[in-house]
């Protein structure tokens, strides 16, 4: 297996754009390359170059198999191309497309699509805000910086605006971008009509939860628009 086929099977199962260094880690953990440079990271971000779609390097491989995202990040045409209807970032992969051919500056492009992709700037300024805990719960794991007006109806500034943005763990996380819970004016959880009382139990949520400090009047404003979401 060459290192750019490496690259490529790992991020098909990471799924996602990811940085060089968790792609290399992945190879090496997996034994589906042996680095025999010096620098392998940056040996493996020189063919992931090679071989992108938006990116401009002297040696350039006619087989344009990967994209740059940010930054030392990249991701797969593949995704681009609608593929599995069941794949769980499809739509993250369109967004991410749609910046990228854009005309929008290389700088906006590179905020716009971590933010996107939940690094960057964008997720660093909300979990500060929130300690890096989870707004509701506390807990610190598998947390996700989520966007309260849904990405696709933001404006650029809003995309990029940590008033914006809760960090939830990962189930109320997905309960929240579906509109399946919200929170009222005082902090309250919401929780929508579609959400029988033993799927509450299943997911460990139930109408005492609360967002653990009083939003900004900044996040009211989107909270209410979330709000006028609900259970739709």
């Amino acid at each position: 297996m060459f290192i750019h086929e490496a690259a490529n099977r790992a991020l098909q199962e990471l799924g996602v754009p990811t940085h060089v260094s968790a792609i290399h880690r992945h190879i090496v953990d997996n034994e589906y390359y042996d680095f025999g440079a010096i620098d392998p990271e940056n040996a493996l971000a020189i063919q992931l170059s090679r071989r992108s779609v938006n990116v401009d390097i002297s040696h350039s491989n006619p087989e344009k198999v990967f994209y740059r995202a940010a930054p030392a990040t990249y991701g797969l045409v593949d995704w681009f191309k609608g593929g599995d209807e069941s794949h769980s970032d499809h739509k993250i992969a369109a967004d991410v497309s749609e910046i990228i051919q854009s005309e929008r500056t290389t700088t906006e492009k590179e905020q716009l699509i971590l933010a996107r992709i939940g690094q960057g700037s964008f997720r660093c300024n909300v979990l500060t805000q929130w300690n890096h805990c989870c707004a509701v719960t506390g807990s610190t794991l598998t947390l996700r910086a989520s966007h309260i007006k849904p990405w696709c109806d933001c404006s650029d500034t809003e995309r990029l605006d940590t008033n914006n943005g809760l960090p939830l763990i990962a189930t109320l996380d997905v309960l929240f971008d579906s509109h399946l819970i919200s929170f009222d004016r005082d902090g309250c959880i919401m929780l929508s009509d579609r959400i029988p009382e033993h799927e509450q139990l299943c997911l460990a949520i139930d109408g005492s939860m609360r967002l653990r400090r009083p939003a900004s009047a900044e996040m009211e404003a989107y909270l209410k628009e979330h709000r006028a979401l609900l259970g739709h």
